[in-house]
């Protein structure tokens, strides 16, 4: 077999795949397949083939090459949410999606607006802009403000109150220990079960997270028995070295309590040449009562929210603080940022935000199929599925010293499970 080609007058010439033969001792050829409509490339492929410039091909190893699986599994869900869309063909545009993608591959809540602030910026100092962002760009009417106990203080709610909005947060325990010396909650009144208590036009949730008061209880114990086996350590060497000062071993244990937040719980003192731990029985009991007991406190009007929307609400701050994590030193690592000019660090955050939208969306995937840690430990997580996918590489073909062969990866059982969680086929060819 061979290729040829046949010139036309007015046309490209047409290239034919012909083979020739022998019929009553005379040589003659015919047509098997046209090809002109095959690109260049491949039609000289195959005429090399055809020669057997390749004859050896089966004999070479494959090399492993770039990673696909996992990039192409993140453009298929990138396309999915419209990113691809909205950061447009452009050259610019090309590359924030390759910076997304990247994100998400390399380790190093629909989101409207992400906004940088310059350092040692003051949480509750960044309120007041936010109202007015969402005032003046979003026209936005009635909003309730959510925030964390550092995020929403006095000069929050100030701000808040005169833009005409509400708010949700929850109160710190010093407040808690004031409302409670000043009679308006008390402690009868956390449960496991929700209660309400309204004063001066804010209304405040109560509730008291068993497991939350057993972790703290549990954590307290375990500093108390860390500080007895210090000082035992420190205790030993005493008696039988007569010049060894148990005042400096004294100052480093009181230094450890003081790191430890321990030093109104518990003293040290010395009876003779030892330390001897001294327990405050009462001040452990007071600081102890309110382990696991919370406060949400918002002035949203009890018509347009009940008591369990607005503890739902302040609850679902855990997930922005898990995405916090996630982009600040989880999966995604926004932090070191080296750069020069202003707006780099706006849009490096804005390229972080769309990969933290593109992780989101494979876990909800992920979680459909394959369910939790909270219900399974052995559940696939996302970094174990980013980790799988990025096996997937071409196995490139060496030819000769001009030519090599790229053909692509044949997923195993797992990464097809995971290709077909996320919706994903990978091309035949």
């Amino acid at each position: 077999m061979y290729i040829t080609a046949v010139p036309h007058r007015n046309s490209p010439p047409a290239l034919l795949l012909r083979e020739t033969y022998r019929q009553h001792g005379k040589v003659k050829n015919r047509t098997l397949a046209n090809l002109s409509h095959w690109h260049p490339a491949r039609v000289e492929a195959l005429r090399r083939a055809l020669r057997g410039d390749f004859d050896q091909a089966a004999l070479s190893d494959p090399v492993v090459g770039l990673v696909f699986g996992l990039l192409f599994a993140l453009k298929q869900i990138a396309d999915d949410l419209g990113l691809t869309t909205v950061l447009g063909n452009s050259p610019f545009g090309k590359r924030a999606l390759f910076l997304v993608l990247a994100r998400v591959a390399h380790q190093g809540s629909r989101l409207s607006a992400g906004r940088v602030f310059e350092g040692n910026t003051a949480d509750p100092t960044t309120v007041s802009e936010q109202i007015r962002i969402l005032q003046g760009q979003f026209q936005v009417k009635e909003l309730v403000f959510v925030g964390d106990r550092g995020m929403v203080k006095n000069q929050g709610k100030q701000a808040l109150a005169q833009a005409g909005l509400h708010y949700i947060t929850a109160l710190t325990d010093p407040q808690i220990r004031r409302l409670l010396s000043q009679g308006l909650l008390q402690l009868n009144l956390f449960s496991a079960q929700l209660c309400e208590v309204e004063g001066a036009g804010v209304r405040y949730v109560l509730r008291k997270n068993e497991d939350a008061a057993g972790r703290e209880r549990h954590r307290w114990q375990d500093k108390l028995a860390k500080l007895e086996a210090l000082m035992a350590t420190r205790n030993q060497p005493v008696d039988g070295h007569p010049h060894c000062q148990p005042e400096a071993g004294q100052r480093q244990l009181e230094a450890w309590l003081y790191r430890h937040k321990l030093q109104r719980l518990v003293s040290l003192k010395l009876e003779g040449r030892h330390l001897v731990l001294d327990k405050h029985p009462e001040v452990i009991e007071k600081t102890l009562e309110l382990a696991g007991c919370y406060v949400v406190t918002t002035n949203v009007a009890s018509p347009d929210m009940s008591t369990q929307q607005v503890h739902d609400s302040y609850l679902a701050l855990q997930k922005v603080e898990q995405d916090f994590r996630t982009m600040k030193t989880g999966l995604l690592e926004v932090r070191p940022v080296f750069v020069r000019k202003k707006d780099r660090p706006r849009g490096h955050v804005f390229c972080c935000m769309l990969a933290l939208k593109l992780s989101r969306q494979i876990e909800r995937r992920l979680r459909a199929v394959f369910g939790t840690t909270d219900t399974d430990p052995q559940a696939l997580t996302l970094p174990d599925a980013l980790a799988a996918l990025s096996r997937l590489c071409l196995l490139e073909y060496k030819i000769d010293e001009k030519t090599t062969v790229t053909k692509l990866p044949l997923p195993n059982a797992n990464q097809q499970q995971i290709l077909t969680a996320l919706g994903v086929s990978l091309p035949k060819k």
